[in-house]
């Protein structure tokens, strides 16, 4: 009786972890360099779904690697340290370690002027964002500590200060926070 329950339980988590939306098939197309972001696509040169190999052949090899608890490997492109030693990166790529794809891509304060076609990049104030993209269709309030985030469909931006500090491309829209 507990085997099966275990049984069930088991599968009951592995139905909630792929009911994650697919990523979009890996491409052939060669990467497009510029310095767009575009929600649920690509930044710049990165693509979703594209393999590590096709992200390492398009950016070169990382600054830094931070290998997460989870099932993702972060690839951080740039990064600068402040005045107190803490760094603040300007491009990061998270690689899925058990499909060895790109499953999001997070833009910080030094990334190369990348922004979306209306004009949004890091350093936008909470009104300008709301001006140039509407209403969220989810809204994250966070302690003192922490930081907002505004979530569209395949963007997050996190606020602190009322500032966006960094803006994130994701499959997966707002369900998954």
């Amino acid at each position: 009786m507990i085997r099966r329950f275990l049984s069930i339980a088991f599968a009951a988590v592995l139905t909630a972890c792929a009911s994650d939306p697919p990523l979009p098939p890996s491409s052939s197309e060669p990467p497009v360099f510029d310095h767009s972001i575009l929600a649920g696509q690509r930044v710049g040169p990165v693509s979703l779904g594209m393999t590590k190999d096709q992200l390492f052949a398009a950016m070169g090899l990382p600054v830094d690697t931070i290998v997460s608890y989870t099932d993702v490997y972060v690839h951080q492109y740039q990064r600068h340290f402040n005045s107190d030693g803490s760094f603040y990166d300007g491009l990061e790529v998270a690689v899925s370690k058990s499909s060895s794809r790109v499953i999001y891509i997070e833009v910080g304060k030094y990334n190369d002027g990348y922004t979306t076609s209306q004009g949004l990049a890091v350093g936008a104030t909470e009104s300008r964002v709301r001006e140039l993209l509407g209403p969220a269709e989810k809204v994250v309030l966070k302690t003192e500590h922490s930081f907002d985030m505004y979530c569209y469909k395949g963007l997050r931006l996190k606020f602190l200060e009322g500032v966006a500090f960094q803006i994130q491309v994701n499959p997966w829209d707002c369900a998954k926070l």
